[in-house]
């Protein structure tokens, strides 16, 4: 399988140099979303970043795994924001294409909510649950 560049589209990338790839992601069938690192270390900078956004290392597979509880969107959102964020420090990053794919049909999706001018988290509207009226009948 060829990796091809991860989500975000600002980020360095090397698609076709598979030995300047610092941290890859791929979909396994049985395993889920999965990680794989090229220091193979535990406690670098890569490794500080999957464990924070819920990658844990298999040491007898020798690759970074999500909860297997954990749906495949939130694999993958979980994958795209370690990507980010890796990108950002400098590493290249690479997913395969499903992984990709499902990353992108997610971004535009839901924009993020940076993408709103001016606004701050605090200012964007929160979604709520319409209180019910004093007439509904109350529920035990």
């Amino acid at each position: 399988m060829t990796p091809v560049p991860a989500p975000n589209p600002s980020a360095p990338q090397s698609p076709g140099r598979g030995d300047d790839v610092d941290v890859a992601f791929a979909r396994d069938r049985s395993l889920g979303l999965v990680a794989a690192t090229s220091d193979d270390s535990d406690t670098g900078l890569a490794a500080t970043v999957l464990r924070h956004f819920g990658f844990a290392l298999d040491p007898d597979k020798g690759i970074w795994r999500l909860p297997a509880r954990m749906l495949w969107v939130d694999q993958v959102l979980a994958a795209a924001q370690a990507s980010t964020l890796l990108s950002g420090l400098g590493h290249t990053v690479v997913a395969d294409e499903e992984t990709r794919t499902t990353a992108l049909a997610l971004a535009a999706q839901q924009p993020p909510p940076t993408s709103i001018v001016g606004a701050t988290l605090v200012q964007l509207p929160a979604h709520r649950t319409p209180a019910p009226s004093a007439s509904a009948p109350q529920r035990r």
